[in-house]
């Protein structure tokens, strides 16, 4: 059987709201992280909002990883959605290590997955 796309949806607060000021450190991190499960990052883009806060893009071989970040709230938002033999253990194992949240809000899904259509009765 066909492996189903994942998608994850990641949402951190974090103690040091210095992380998610510029898209230095956390791309580093959402780079990082994405390889180590597998990914090829083939481009990345970032966008710096004033006074603080970014959002980012990484192309994937797989399909996209993106973070949006509210350094006044010490949130920051992490999707990864991808097809293929990625490992998303390991990428939210690194993203925890990383980011080091003290609160946490992670959901994993298969994308796709539809239940059965009914069956009509005679």
């Amino acid at each position: 059987m066909r492996q189903l796309p994942i998608h994850l949806l990641i949402d951190f607060i974090v103690d040091d709201p210095t992380l998610l000021r510029h898209p230095t450190p956390g791309m580093a991190y959402l780079r990082e992280a994405v390889l180590a499960g597998g990914a090829t990052v083939l481009s990345e883009q970032a966008h710096q909002f004033e006074p603080g806060g970014y959002t980012g893009f990484l192309l994937l071989a797989q399909s996209h990883a993106t973070i949006h970040t509210w350094p006044e709230d010490e949130l920051v938002s992490i999707d990864v959605f991808a097809c293929g033999t990625i490992d998303p253990d390991v990428i939210i194992d690194h993203l925890r290590r990383l980011f080091r949240p003290r609160r946490e809000h992670v959901e994993r899904r298969e994308r796709g997955d539809f239940p059965p259509e009914p069956v009509d009765a005679p």
